[in-house]
């Protein structure tokens, strides 16, 4: 019952990600970010933003910016 739940869960967040990829494409007059736009939609429908591991909706802060990797950083 429980991996019934999450599977749905989890089915309807990768159809909210296409809608959003798909409005962002369709309507590039769209003045947010496509994170921004991701955080609202799961802020509209109740969902904490950690489900994906995002941060909270901030002007400022972006994902490229959270990984973004310094010089002296390597990638394991």
């Amino acid at each position: 019952m429980q991996l019934i739940v999450i599977l749905r869960i989890f089915s309807n967040l990768l159809l909210l990600e296409y809608t959003l990829l798909n409005l962002q494409i369709y309507f590039p007059l769209i003045n947010l970010q496509y994170n921004q736009l991701l955080l609202y939609a799961l802020y509209s429908v109740g969902l904490p933003p950690e489900i994906l591991g995002l941060n909270a909706l901030n002007k400022e802060d972006t994902i490229e910016e959270d990984f973004r990797i310094s010089p002296n950083k390597t990638i394991k």
